[in-house]
């Protein structure tokens, strides 16, 4: 951004920072409504032709007294034209976009809309109380028709206005414009404004007029001595009072025959149809040119011969006086014609506009049909479309359903034969005499006494596999030991090493629970059994079970801990750095490795993560080895981060990689873990590659729903403004905020996102994928995307807690 004061001394500042009334025409979403209430101005008028960017701001400044909104279009063309809405609104035009279209290669038509002159006369006529005041402000913002708004007012309007403040097309290869252009500016000097300031962008250059009365006066008087010097300088000393008065009265001939000249020429195209009347007035005007060259040889021959027969003046100006009565009985004839015709032309008009006035009513009453015509086909198509998928999803649901209820038919038949089985058998066995049941009851104690022998014997198997898991951490330990001794491939075959034991850990772990099933199984039996002899014995043998398995489960959770543990503390023995933790609340392993994959292959220019973690260093040490492990020349580091930005030199370039943000932009909006990350962050050496910002929930509105979402918006549109003309790679990860906070609390990021970096292509990596509500929100964002008209590419990424991955402007 570059700013150029024109005019910095104190003397010049005629308007003071106090408005009475602004204008503000093509408003927008009335970003300037803040700068515009510092002024302590009276009353804010906002003009928005765009529907959408209308009803935006009647929503959002309703309540404010001193706003005012409009949705009339600025038009300054005299007959009817084309308003086109485009997305994004704010390029919505008068004129052609095409301009636009080549600086945003997204940029849509949306529709066409017919709109009738308002200029800047209907706007004064409508506000003219206003502009009794001292202090005006005119700001418009019209993308390309701001300069013929100002051409085709007058001076006097102009001139009501203080200050004038312009957004222009910056580079605009019309013709036709930069003519417009440098026909107001020069008109607006004349009239004693000056150019107080440009600011420019990549887009628009923005002009600030402001009106010094001084200025206005000293013009003035310039242009009345040059009248004076010009005068002087045609008159001679000779020429007396009647010559003098006899040359006023020419040129006021002149003046006034080409007048009628010009409205006669006027009426001739206007009122073609009248052949009889075009003729005559074709040789009145004949006889004015005959006797215009008639005065003009006069003229001649009197400033020739002046000098030398000055007594002839008053015999000249005798015939001329006759020859000007004659030229104004002429006139008056011509006036009485005129007036004549001006009476039919009048009853003309009058018999059209009727004529117009039906055609306008049948044509609005024919659109409203075609329009309810249509709008009733595309909700017929909806419902149809609707029920269509209702339909099939039933089906679906149905079928599966069904699909249920016949294999749960069949396991309840096979259920019920295994017990009629069952009952038949103990029938039988209930036949039997009392002395083979007491023989059963000796049976089943003994039983009993050996299950108690095979629950230690488990209890003893159970140690002994915890002794093997602790030798086998051993022996791995003993391996890695060796594996130090290979300098050369010590990165490499650490990392296999660490896979090979988490697949240790997890074999261990299956072991576990195969060994906790089995104590499962056994306890079954057991219960089973003691349930048939005495009450008393099930509460001891269950809470032996649960003892059992908690043990179990423990040492588990405790030896996974543990090999955890160990390789954190050989990679600080090695490279005096501790290894991230993949348990609990940060993401899984498996997540983390497929993002790093992706920051390898697609070289982002940035990453933006909502929720801070093991994630952000992960993301940093993933950009600090990119950067290290490249080493790019300063010239090649721009292209590579920025692939369509070039600079000339290296200072240049030094200037632009300064404006470009950090590599990772985290989004935390929890003080104590904000705190963690950061420490994190430093203690690692990674705080200059990630921009942590501790962003508190703030209360935001998608789609009328209320949300508690982080306060990121000035982050984002400092990033926007930062890549502005360029075109970014950008990976985004949404973990947060935690699901505690409420329904679908993750579903503002992409709105948010789309808002500011809608141009740039981001990778969207949603968390948590296998959870119903984050599958709902993936939903909701597919929705929002396709409804801006950009192009998606999706993947349902396999892991362990589910990702969801989205390429946005692929």
């Amino acid at each position: 951004m570059a700013n150029k004061d024109l005019n910095d001394t104190a003397d010049n500042k005629v308007v003071s920072n106090k408005v009475d009334y602004v204008f503000h025409l093509g408003a927008g979403v009335g970003v300037d409504i803040i700068k515009y209430q510092a002024l302590q101005s009276k009353q804010i008028f906002l003009y928005e032709g765009n529907p959408d960017t209308f009803t935006f701001l009647s929503n959002e400044y309703k309540s404010l007294a001193d706003v005012t909104i409009y949705s009339d279009v600025i038009s300054p063309q005299k007959e009817s034209a084309k308003f086109l809405i485009t997305s994004p609104a704010q390029f919505s035009s008068l004129g052609s976009v095409e301009y636009f279209r080549k600086k945003f290669k997204n940029l849509k038509v949306q529709e066409k809309k017919k709109v009738m002159r308002f200029g800047l006369s209907e706007l004064i006529k409508r506000h003219s109380d206003a502009f009794k005041s001292s202090t005006v402000v005119l700001d418009l913002k019209l993308n390309g028709i701001e300069f013929d708004l100002l051409n085709n007012a007058s001076a006097d309007e102009l001139l009501l206005f203080k200050n004038i403040n312009i957004q222009a097309l910056k580079d605009c290869t019309s013709v036709d414009y930069e003519k417009s252009k440098n026909d107001t500016i020069s008109s607006l000097l004349k009239l004693g404004f000056v150019l107080d300031s440009i600011n420019f962008d990549s887009v628009f250059v923005n002009y600030e007029f402001k009106f010094l009365q001084e200025q206005s006066a000293l013009s003035n008087l310039s242009n009345s001595i040059e009248a004076i010097v010009v005068n002087n300088g045609s008159l001679q000393e000779e020429l007396n009072t009647a010559q003098q008065a006899l040359a006023q009265q020419i040129t006021k001939s002149e003046q006034y025959e080409q007048t009628i000249k010009q409205e006669f020429l006027t009426l001739t195209e206007e009122i073609s149809s009248l052949n009889d009347d075009k003729q005559r007035l074709s040789d009145i005007v004949l006889e004015l040119e005959t006797n215009s060259r008639q005065l003009t040889a006069i003229k001649l021959k009197l400033e020739t011969d002046k000098k030398q027969q000055s007594e002839k003046a008053a015999a000249d100006t005798a015939a001329l006086t006759t020859k000007v009565s004659e030229l104004e009985a002429n006139n008056k004839q011509l006036i009485e014609t005129k007036t004549k015709l001006e009476t039919d032309k009048k009853k003309q008009s009058e018999q059209a506009a009727a004529d117009t006035a039906a055609l306008t009513t049948k044509v609005s009453e024919l659109e409203a049909n075609n329009k309810q015509l249509i709008e009733t086909k595309t909700k017929l198509e909806a419902d149809k479309k609707q029920q269509s998928e209702k339909v099939a999803s039933d089906t679906a649901a149905l079928t599966t359903k069904v699909s249920k209820l016949e294999e749960r038919n069949k396991q309840l038949i096979e259920i019920k034969t295994k017990l009629e089985t069952d009952a038949k058998k103990q029938r039988e066995h209930a036949t039997e005499n009392i002395a083979e049941l007491n023989e059963k009851i000796i049976q089943l104690e003994n039983a009993i006494k050996q299950l108690e022998i095979d629950r230690k014997q488990v209890e003893l198997d159970s140690k002994n596999q915890i002794e093997k898991n602790e030798v086998n951490i051993a022996q791995l330990k003993n391996k890695i030991e060796q594996l130090q001794s290979d300098n050369q491939a010590l990165v490499e075959k650490n990392n296999a090493e660490v896979n090979a034991l988490k697949l240790k850990v997890t074999a261990l772990e299956l072991t576990n629970q195969a060994l906790e099933k089995s104590l499962h199984i056994n306890d079954k039996a057991l219960d089973s059994l003691v349930e048939k002899i005495t009450a008393s014995q099930s509460k001891e043998l269950d809470n032996l079970k649960n003892r059992l398995a908690w043990h179990i489960q423990k040492q588990a959770e405790n030896s996974t801990k543990q090999i955890e543990s160990f390789i954190g503390v050989q990679s600080f023995l090695e490279s005096g750095s501790l290894t991230m933790e993949y348990h609990g609340w940060p993401i899984s392993s498996d997540i983390a490795l497929f993002l790093l994959g992706k920051i390898k292959s697609n070289n982002y220019d940035l990453i933006i993560e909502f929720g801070s973690g093991t994630s952000t260093r992960l993301f940093a040490q993933a950009m600090q080895h990119d950067i290290i492990g490249t080493q790019p020349h300063i010239e090649d580091l721009a292209p590579k981060r920025i692939g369509k930005d070039t600079r000339k030199n290296e200072i240049e370039l030094v200037d632009y990689l300064q404006d470009l943000p950090q590599r990772v932009l985290t989004f935390e909006h929890n003080k104590k873990y904000y705190d963690k990350t950061l420490a994190s962050l430093q203690q690692n050496g990674l705080d200059n590659i990630v921009n942590l910002v501790h962003a508190p929930l703030v209360d935001c509105k998608i789609n009328n729903d209320d949300y508690l979402y982080y306060s990121c918006d000035n982050a984002l549109k400092h990033i926007a403004d930062l890549f502005e003309g360029r075109t970014a790679k950008i990976l985004v990860l949404i973990d947060g905020p935690p699901g505690a906070t409420g329904p679908l609390a993750r579903l503002p990021a992409v709105t948010k996102l789309l808002n500011h970096l809608g141009s740039h292509q981001m990778d969207l990596v949603l968390d948590d994928y296998n959870r119903e509500e984050e599958k709902t929100i993936a939903e909701r964002w597919k929705e929002t995307i396709k409804a801006r008209f950009i192009d998606i590419e999706e993947e349902i990424v396999p892991c362990e807690k589910g990702a969801w991955f989205c390429r946005v402007n692929p």
